[in-house]
């Protein structure tokens, strides 16, 4: 039995381009999706000085159609997590949504320039305009390094003129690494000193700068506070020379020490 050239070509064709699964196209945009979203983006919203990060890993499509980005998203000088997030393609227009973790419905268009424009709209209504840049890695930790020295210029106030000298030598951000444990590098905060020698401190495990602070008392030269709530672990900071050397010990017998530097 003979068939006709167009038949023949026309199943070729469908044996080619059709599969189950997925079809050509939406490989296609999908493979634009990632050549185009895939990325850290520097996200600026309307009134506010602090920058965030949105990072774009991946693009799929689920079995209903919906394109979905993995994506995370926080602040520049922080953590970023999980968010969930979206893409809608249309022509020529790219649109991504996702919302934040304080359920903020951020929705945005690509420009042709490669940048993202839209609104940020948080869950009492406000709307504010957002822009994102597209940012290789290298450009995104210029930017990490840059926005965590801002903030931290911001957070460790200098002391007055009127603190003990005693005191205010404790001022400022400083790292240093536990002997035992392997416990890693720890960033102790010491943001505000008072003319009483009250001060705001924050041990972190990251050099993130914190969001919240204790009061302490800084007392006969000695800096003393809870700094591991889980164990009920105290950490005692003294001057020696320019650096703050640190002894941890808990009611169950663990002890540890390390010699802290100042970082700013």
């Amino acid at each position: 039995m003979k068939i006709a050239a167009s038949v023949l070509f026309r199943i070729v064709s469908t044996m080619i381009f059709v599969w189950p699964g997925i079809s050509f196209t939406q490989e296609q945009t999908i493979a634009h999706l990632q050549t185009e979203l895939v990325s850290p983006w520097l996200v600026a919203v309307d009134g506010e000085d602090r920058s965030r990060t949105l990072r774009i890993t991946g693009v799929r499509q689920e079995p209903d159609g919906k394109l979905v980005l993995d994506a995370a998203f926080g602040w520049t000088d922080g953590n970023q997590v999980s968010v969930p997030a979206s893409a809608i393609q249309s022509g020529q227009e790219t649109r991504v949504l996702f919302v934040t973790q304080a359920g903020t419905q951020v929705a945005v268009v690509l420009t042709s320039s490669g940048l993202f424009e839209g609104t940020f709209t948080n869950k009492k209504g406000v709307v504010k305009a957002v822009r994102g840049e597209r940012l290789s890695e290298t450009d995104l930790k210029l930017k990490i390094a840059a926005a965590k020295a801002a903030r931290a210029a911001k957070i460790v106030v200098k002391p007055s003129a009127d603190v003990p000298e005693s005191c205010a030598a404790f001022s400022g951000q400083w790292v240093g690494r536990w002997s035992v444990g392997n416990v890693g590098q720890n960033w102790l905060w010491i943001a505000e000193v008072d003319l009483n020698c009250s001060a705001k401190v924050s041990i972190e495990r990251s050099d993130s700068p914190p969001n919240s602070f204790s009061t302490v008392e800084i007392k006969d030269g000695e800096l003393s506070f809870l700094c591991n709530s889980s164990t009920g672990g105290t950490c005692v900071f003294k001057r020696n020379g320019n650096d703050l050397w640190a002894t941890y010990s808990n009611p169950s017998g663990g002890k540890n020490s390390a010699v802290f530097e100042k970082v700013r």
